[in-house]
């Protein structure tokens, strides 16, 4: 029996000093790049074994498309590999475990349908791709001027959002949500003019539909952070975007009506010439306003943080603005010289 403890004791003394090994290890690779982490794990397999192989290496790493297969072999590695501008490429199905992958004016590509895994995916400028399904869940993806796609509804979380609301007892609920994966998390779909229908994709936290300009209703949105609507020139009702954390409609220039958009955060309503009235956005943090001719009065933005009034010809007082930390008075021809003069007295950064 004493022998049988005093054997138990030693191993759990081993145990522990190799716990201890391990931990020192992971702190020592922390330390390293990843190079010299590689290099220095080959001295023993059990290093490599132990630490390389199962030590998650959080740098990004650049391959030759060659060596796509170390994806494969090496799943704790963020491998990326750059084929923009390859336009004789045509079949990417064995890139489907790379981490990052840019295939920007790949003309070519077809089918991306085995690409669901990859973290960061630029498919920018590739015009013969239309079925997008499938790449709901990839963290990050670029689609824009991809003329061709006109479904995007499976890149949002709506059977997820729809099984969540509609579910009543918790162990349902529960094999549901094991069982739906989330929609991506960035996603731009810049000039992909065939797109009307965006409904679907409201629990996104970046969204870029600049130049969408068959996209009209854009209510479904009012969850997502930073959402750039720039040149939707179809758009006319925003009052649903109240909640926006960051949101751009420049040069939708058939806005009018802007008195919900108070609480955002950064604001940009640069060339909307059917905007008059500002007074509800005196919360707003950073607000442009540059090229709105028809904005006269904005006596009540004196405590927004920065302002751009550019070229807001219409502007002839502003010594309410005094407040404001960083202006942009640049081509406000109506302004007189006293009160720029008034101005630089508490305005920290001021352009005229």
């Amino acid at each position: 029996m004493a022998f049988s403890t005093e054997l138990i004791l030693t191993n759990n003394l081993n145990k522990q000093i190799l716990t201890n090994n391990l931990n020192i290890g992971f702190n020592v690779m922390t330390c390293l790049s990843f190079k010299d982490r590689y290099n220095l794990c080959l001295t023993s397999n059990s290093l490599f074994e132990t630490l390389f192989k199962k030590y998650q290496h959080n740098e990004i790493i650049e391959i030759q498309f060659e060596d796509y297969r170390l994806c494969d072999i090496w799943r704790n590695v963020k491998f990326k590999i750059d084929l923009g501008y390859c336009s004789n490429i045509t079949d990417v199905s064995m890139l489907g475990n790379v981490y990052a992958l840019n295939l920007r004016y790949c003309y070519n590509i077809i089918d991306v349908s085995m690409l669901g895994k990859v973290h960061t995916l630029d498919l920018s400028y590739c015009p013969n791709i239309t079925d997008v399904s499938m790449l709901r869940n990839v963290h990050t993806l670029d689609l824009s001027y991809c003329p061709n796609i006109t479904d995007v509804s499976m890149l949002g979380n709506s059977q997820h959002q729809k099984c969540c609301n509609e579910t009543k007892w918790s162990c349902q609920h529960q094999k549901c949500c094991n069982e739906t994966k989330w929609s991506c998390h960035t996603l731009s779909l810049c000039g992909c003019r065939k797109i009307t229908d965006v409904s679907m994709l409201g629990n996104l936290h970046t969204l870029n539909l600049s130049w969408c300009v068959n996209v009209t209703d854009v209510s479904m949105l009012k969850k997502v952070h930073t959402l750039n609507l720039s040149d939707c020139n179809n758009i006319t009702d925003i009052s649903m975007l109240g909640k926006v954390h960051t949101l751009n409609l420049s040069n939708c220039r058939k806005i009018k009506d802007v008195s919900m958009l108070g609480k955002i955060h950064t604001l940009n309503l640069s060339c909307c010439p059917n905007i008059t009235d500002v007074s509800m956005l005196k919360k707003v943090h950073t607000l442009n306003l540059s090229d709105c001719d028809n904005i006269t009065d904005v006596s009540m933005l004196g405590t927004v943080h920065t302002l751009n009034l550019y070229w807001c010809f219409n502007i002839t007082d502003v010594l309410m603005l005094k407040n404001v930390t960083n202006l942009d008075l640049s081509n406000c021809g109506n302004i007189t010289e006293y009160q720029i003069e008034e101005l630089k007295k508490t305005v920290k950064n001021l352009k005229y």
